[in-house]
């Protein structure tokens, strides 16, 4: 066949506006439609030996919650790999090449910046080596007023590659009942991916993190988490299913609903983290309501014109299949003792899921899978302890804890104590990163002394490789602080925030509730290449937020690219 290049008509799809993932419009004036009618390779297999094109038509079909992004639907007549680049003025974007040749397609678009005509170079790669080409178009959209400007300072020969990926606004997601934005910024500051799921999905989605096959998962409080890929399609909704009688249904738009229940605990909602295993299950933060008597609940201590007969709630480390089955379950009701360690909120009568007569205990935040120490390690923020949940091979519920580092801690640890917690990872090394909200932090006002109070990022080396726990133990080996250049005072976060550990030994510090409730409310993210045992070098820095703002950021993370995978080759 002849090799050259195939130039179709220009196809300019625009995405102007930010539609939820049923179809119907969240930002725009514009419906999010689909573009032609996608071939079959039966189709292209009618045509003449001598005359039938390498590919038909391509069909491009515009996210229907991002107008950056789209999904490109082509068919070869041939199994070929496939390469995408795209292009507008200085701005460019190269897909790698699909693993696997094939006939039929389905690629998504993504890393482009907004309010641009791109030319798309569609490349494709024949089993004898040569490469035939086809060019079409792409127009972005506008981004909603809602996404502030983003000027970063970087180091680019210092500063981990890839984009960043920030979680806008939760605080005010869920005080207005909206739903939160997503974005990844480049090395220049440009937003080149964007993911809202709208009001009728939820107020706060948050803590995504890529999949094993290629899907992006989140939280979305209060209904579940959700699966999606990077195009914006929608995968899977998960949700809480209390009777155990709901079955996995399709949602209009695409994407399945499935339900999840345990016999033999009363699971509630997805709260603050879920997380992909390298098996293509998730674990993720769920809760349990407790039964306590008249007398424990005298213990707390609550003032005397809370007379409600409540009942705390404990979070629960939900294993969970992909068809919904719950395989494993971690009760912290099982790990700490209610009577002994009340936490700091159990007073405190509104919050997320908190009513009168529902409290919250223990308010975990995250967790993680640790495959070299088979464990779940969560972060517990009202009970200021770091815990390590044994992972067995047993199902049902677990009652294996391998070590808790803080409160009620069973093990020696050498440094300063953390206070209400975000956001803990495991290093390729082993070490703990956190962020260290600070909350009622010794000596400071708020746990009645003169200090003023302050957060960090914190880097904890464990070693509990021994057969004998007795020889474990675990020491501060880094930490960060920050005068917090808005205000002049050391850089305090209340809430949300983030600390995690890059490949290239620096870690990403996110002040992501600046100012509290307090004051004007505003975001420092700084990225250290760590010197010695405090703070180092910053090769990369963000602030969001002036006086008179009210900006926070749940997480934010630097994914090393926009494209990954078992789609794609690997770089």
């Amino acid at each position: 066949m002849l090799r050259h290049v195939v130039t179709l008509l220009t196809l300019a799809f625009v995405a102007a506006g930010c539609a939820d993932e049923r179809g119907s419009e969240a930002n725009g004036d514009s419906p999010t439609t689909t573009v032609g009618a996608p071939a079959t390779a039966s189709d292209l297999s009618d045509w003449g030996h001598e005359t039938r094109p390498l590919f038909a038509a391509p069909v491009w079909t515009p996210s229907a919650v991002s107008p950056l992004a789209a999904t490109l639907e082509l068919v070869t007549t041939q199994p070929v790999k496939l390469r995408l680049t795209a292009t507008a003025g200085d701005h460019r974007v190269t897909s790698p090449w699909t693993a696997e040749p094939a006939q039929e397609h389905t690629l998504p678009l993504v890393g482009l910046r907004s309010d641009r005509t791109y030319d798309v170079r569609i490349a494709a790669l024949l089993p004898d080596g040569e490469t035939e080409y086809i060019d079409s178009s792409f127009t972005t959209g506008t981004l909603p007023e809602n996404i502030p400007k983003f000027d970063i300072t970087i180091d680019t020969d210092r500063a981990a590659p890839g984009v960043t990926v920030i979680e806008l606004n939760p605080v005010q997601a869920v005080r207005d009942g909206i739903g939160n934005p997503i974005v990844a910024v480049d090395s220049e500051g440009e937003v080149v991916w964007y993911y809202q799921s709208g009001e009728l999905f939820g107020a706060f989605t948050g803590a995504v993190s890529q999949g094993p096959n290629g899907t992006v998962f989140a939280q979305n409080h209060p209904f579940g988490a959700r699966e999606f890929t990077i195009d914006g399609r929608l995968v899977r909704a998960i949700s809480a299913d209390p009777t155990g009688e709901a079955e996995i249904t399709p949602i209009e738009g695409g994407g399945l609903n499935v339900p999840y229940h345990a016999e033999w605990i009363d699971l509630r909602t997805v709260h603050h983290d879920i997380s992909p295993m390298p098996d293509n299950t998730v674990i993720f933060l769920s809760s349990a309501l407790h039964e306590i008597t008249p007398e424990q609940r005298a213990a707390v201590g609550c003032p005397p014109d809370d007379t409600f007969e409540w009942n705390p709630f404990s979070d629960v480390v939900v294993h969970m299949d992909a068809d919904g089955t719950v395989l494993r379950t971690w009760d912290l009701w099982d790990f700490i003792s209610f009577d002994d360690l009340h936490g700091n909120f159990l007073c405190q009568r509104q919050g997320i899921d908190v009513t009168e007569l529902e409290r919250d205990w223990t308010h975990a935040n995250s967790l993680v899978f640790d495959p070299e120490r088979r464990a779940i390690i969560v972060s517990v923020r009202h009970t200021d302890q770091l815990i390590a949940l044994d992972f067995t091979d047993d199902l049902g519920p677990q009652t294996g804890v391998r070590w808790i580092l803080g409160e009620a801690g069973t093990m020696p640890y050498e440094g300063e104590s953390f206070h209400h917690t975000h956001g803990a990872m495991v290093d390729t090394d082993g070490s703990i990163v956190l962020y260290d909200n600070g909350n009622f932090r010794p000596g400071t006002v708020l746990a009645g002394g003169d200090a003023a109070p302050y957060s960090r990022a914190v880097r904890i080396e464990v070693d509990d490789e021994s057969d004998n726990p007795a020889e474990w133990s675990a020491r501060q080996v880094w930490d960060h602080v920050l005068e917090d250049p808005k205000t002049g005072t050391p850089a305090f976060a209340p809430f949300v925030s983030d600390a995690d550990a890059l490949p290239n030994g620096n870690v990403l510090v996110t002040h992501g509730g600046l100012g509290g409730f307090a004051s004007f409310q505003h975001v420092h993210i700084l990225e250290y290449a760590p010197v010695g045992d405090r703070n180092g070098d910053v090769v990369w820095e963000l602030q969001l937020g002036e006086p008179g703002d009210e900006i926070t950021v749940y997480r934010a993370d630097r994914w090393e690219s926009l494209y990954f995978g078992p789609l794609w080759e690997s770089p």
